[in-house]
């Protein structure tokens, strides 16, 4: 991208529309490394949530099985 954008500025006639070109340039890449930014703030907020509620995590405790007997809330009569 970076070489591309010094050959279509190394080939502009006068100097004032090569500042112009490089500056529109610049403001794009600027614009692209705030939203960068941005989106590696929302991923590492992410991140943070996610260790938490896994600090936080138990498995579940198996029910405890009755040995023998009846369970008389059952309705397979």
């Amino acid at each position: 991208m970076a070489l591309e954008w010094a050959r279509n500025i190394k080939t502009q006639p006068d100097l004032e529309t090569a500042l112009d070109i490089n500056e529109v340039n610049i403001i794009e890449l600027l614009e692209q490394i705030r939203i960068l930014q941005k989106e590696k703030r929302k991923l590492e907020r992410d991140n943070d949530v996610l260790f938490f509620e896994l600090q936080n995590w138990k498995p579940q405790e198996p029910e405890k099985r009755r040995k023998g007997g009846l369970d008389l809330d059952s309705d397979d009569e």
